[in-house]
């Protein structure tokens, strides 16, 4: 399951170790243009070191349980999203975004679809949780669109005063 292409435009690719450059300036990117959809903060990443975004790609790229996917245009990385094995029952999605000047264009959805994709080859038993901001009203949109529900569990978003995150799940597909 290495890449798909839903026509002209960006492809969901997974990253490649090679890739952490672009997934520096891809990452804080999402956090300086949406800061309050995230968990952290540009100020934060931006400190990294080199050898902490080497890891990043190699993991996203290598690891069995754990997957890092672009859209990619080129190079050059247009948006992006993390999936991982979490505890207990449940695989996590976390950071999905695209850049603000390509969204309407359906690239959250095949990024949302092919992480549904992989978490159901991989883990076909486990529930899949995200957590949202809210008040970002196109991405609550997007994740109910593709089965998602409320759990009722929020928590304060560590740097967003009076922000939180809400936890959403989808359930297993259960076979016929």
């Amino acid at each position: 399951m290495q890449s798909s292409h839903y026509g002209p435009g960006p492809e969901v690719d997974r990253i490649r170790p090679e890739d952490w450059p672009q997934l520096r300036d891809l990452r804080l990117r999402a956090l300086r243009e949406d800061p309050l959809a995230f968990g952290s903060s540009w100020r934060r990443e931006h400190a990294f070191p080199q050898e902490r975004w080497k890891e990043r790609a190699r993991q996203g790229s290598e690891s069995w349980d754990q997957g890092t996917w672009v859209l990619r245009e080129g190079e050059r990385h247009l948006g992006g999203m993390i999936v991982a094995r979490a505890e207990g029952e449940v695989v996590e999605i976390f950071s999905l975004w695209v850049e603000p000047r390509l969204r309407g264009r359906h690239l959250g959805s095949q990024l949302l679809d092919w992480a549904l994709l992989w978490c159901r080859s991989r883990f076909p038993r486990r529930n899949v949780v995200l957590k949202v901001n809210p008040r970002e009203a196109a991405a609550v949109a997007l994740y109910v669109r593709r089965g998602f529900v409320f759990t009722g569990e929020s928590e304060p978003l560590p740097h967003g005063i009076f922000e939180i995150v809400v936890t959403m799940k989808r359930l297993p597909a259960v076979p016929a």
